[in-house]
């Protein structure tokens, strides 16, 4: 904006001593500003002059150095968290499968039990003076009563299929009692051998097979899943009189 156009711009003559007692003239054009214009400017220049100033100051130095550390460590926070909330998930999800794994196995135990118990009170039950004769092969299955190491001298390798198709039934036959179960109990029965030894000494009494008989149950059972599995077994003695 020239002098011209603003009316309180103005030429005015200024009279100062020029240090040898005389007077020197000159032009003033401090009105050729606005009075907001000319705080604004001096506003400007003064905060221009403490911004210069500050900028060498030790802590705007150290906070210039310090620019984007405080994102840098709060990302490393944020990854040692999730490192320790993803092993704590698998921790709680390997606690869970050992835990329902030891369930099934419980479950297996006492159903592998009930039927060793069902097993051992058929034995019980025969009548030895006309007993059933023990089998190699078994037509129809689940047969009664098998030899010595039939029909598999280690049943307990062997898995759920083949005890549904040739060991007796937990219960009634054809019925699943533990319905929690993916199958009933199995049983199988082996006879062993008459085996008097010292308490029959009687010749016509052994030939009679008076005396103890001894007999292998073994049972197995199953949990919730079917590749759960216990296997038992058991030796009971009977006296035929």
């Amino acid at each position: 904006m020239g002098t011209s156009d603003n009316p309180k711009c103005h030429h005015s003559d200024l009279r100062r001593n020029d240090g040898g007692g005389g007077l020197r003239r000159g032009t003033n054009f401090e009105n050729c500003l606005k009075p907001s214009e000319w705080i604004s400017t001096m506003d400007k220049h003064r905060h221009s002059l403490i911004a210069q100033g500050m900028r060498g100051h030790p802590l705007i130095r150290q906070r210039r150095l310090q620019r984007g550390s405080v994102l840098i460590v709060s990302l490393l926070f944020l990854l040692v968290l999730t490192l320790i909330g993803i092993t704590s998930m698998q921790g709680v999800s390997l606690e869970e499968k050992m835990a329902g794994n030891a369930r099934g196995g419980t479950l297996a135990f006492q159903a592998a039990e009930a039927a060793l118990r069902d097993g051992e009170s058929w034995v019980m039950g025969i009548d030895l003076h006309d007993p059933p004769t023990p089998v190699d092969t078994c037509s129809t299955a689940p047969c009664a009563l098998w030899e010595a190491g039939e029909p598999e001298p280690y049943p307990e390798t062997k898995a759920m299929a083949w005890w549904q198709s040739t060991g007796r039934e937990y219960g009634v036959t054809g019925t699943q009692e533990l319905t929690a179960l993916a199958s009933d109990p199995r049983f199988l029965v082996e006879y062993l051998r008459y085996d008097p030894a010292n308490s029959v000494l009687n010749s016509n009494e052994r030939a009679r097979h008076i005396g103890p008989h001894f007999y292998r149950v073994t049972a197995a059972g199953f949990g919730p899943q079917g590749s759960t599995q216990r296997v038992l077994q058991s030796t009971v003695r009977t006296w035929k009189n």
